[in-house]
Parts: C-alpha cells; sequence; structure tokens
C-alpha cells in the first residue's frame, strides 16, 4: 500500500514538473518580454529591429504592423516603440 502511495505521489510530482516545463517552452516560443523579443529577432545586434530582421519573424503580424509601430518612422523598431505598441494591443483587446 505504501509503495502504491508512492509511486502516485512521483507520478504526480513527474506530471506538474512536465506541465509546468511545458508552459515555460510555450512562453519562450511567443517572444517572452519585449526585451527577449528584440533581443532575439535582433540578428545584427545594433539594438534595434529593421524591417529585414523582423521579416525573418517565424510568428506573429509585427512585420505587417512594422509601420505602425515604427513610430518615429526612421525604419527601425526600437525597444520603446515596441513597448508602446504592446501596451496599445493590451488596451484595445481590453475594451
Amino acid at each position: 500500500m505504501k509503495t502504491k502511495i508512492f509511486n502516485i505521489g512521483i507520478f504526480s510530482a513527474v506530471l506538474l514538473l512536465g506541465v509546468n516545463t511545458h508552459a515555460q517552452e510555450r512562453g519562450n516560443r511567443q517572444g517572452g518580454s519585449p526585451e527577449k523579443m528584440i533581443e532575439r529577432l535582433d540578428t545584427d545586434k545594433d539594438g534595434k529591429l529593421s524591417k529585414e530582421e523582423v521579416a525573418k519573424a517565424e510568428r506573429g503580424n509585427l512585420a505587417e504592423d512594422f509601420d505602425t509601430v515604427d513610430a518615429d518612422s526612421d525604419g527601425y523598431i526600437t525597444l520603446e516603440e515596441f513597448k508602446a505598441y504592446q501596451t496599445d494591443r493590451r488596451k484595445k483587446r481590453k475594451q
């Protein structure tokens, strides 16, 4: 009986660990924080995103919204512009 309870406990712990790991991996695939997303997409490491860098992104609609996100129309998306874009999108979703 003790062995059965022990095995159920071990199984439960492994199951919970697997679910947590999956959730973390899913969050990472979706971009994560704005800083991490800029870092991941910024292939030339200049601290901003060009249209070419954004076009190479596997997911999301940032390429479609590039001109909207690029608030100062300089051809690049900065961290500040990206954060403002995300804030605006969150506000629109809540409406």
